[in-house]
């Protein structure tokens, strides 16, 4: 934003290349965060996920509850040694590529 009011300042005071160095470096820091912003965007699916994914586990081990209860012990097994299961392992998988992917601290 300071950037923009100096290049409209620039542009009253008619000087070429000082208004060409001040729409460079515009350039540039749009560029950097539109990077920044594309690399959040990625990190908060990535946790977006993981959460889900704990609600789904929770969910599910709810369902295996009610299951056993109800002596379904088929769906019990199916619930726990399948559903939930496939669930832990997506959110180890999704929390590995959260830890690679991080962005670096500035």
């Amino acid at each position: 934003m300071q950037l923009e009011i100096e290049i409209e300042a620039i542009k009253r005071e008619n000087d070429q290349s000082k208004l060409k160095s001040l729409n460079l470096e515009l350039a540039n820091v749009k560029e950097e965060r539109n990077e920044i912003f594309a690399k959040w965007e990625t990190e908060k699916s990535v946790v977006d996920n993981i959460q889900k994914t704990k609600m789904d586990i929770e969910n599910y081990k709810a369902e295996a509850e009610r299951a056993e209860r109800n002596g379904d012990y088929g769906k019990v097994a199916e619930i726990r040694y399948g559903k939930i299961k496939d669930a832990q392992e997506n959110r180890q998988n999704c929390k590995r590529n959260s830890q690679n992917n991080r962005m670096p601290a500035h």
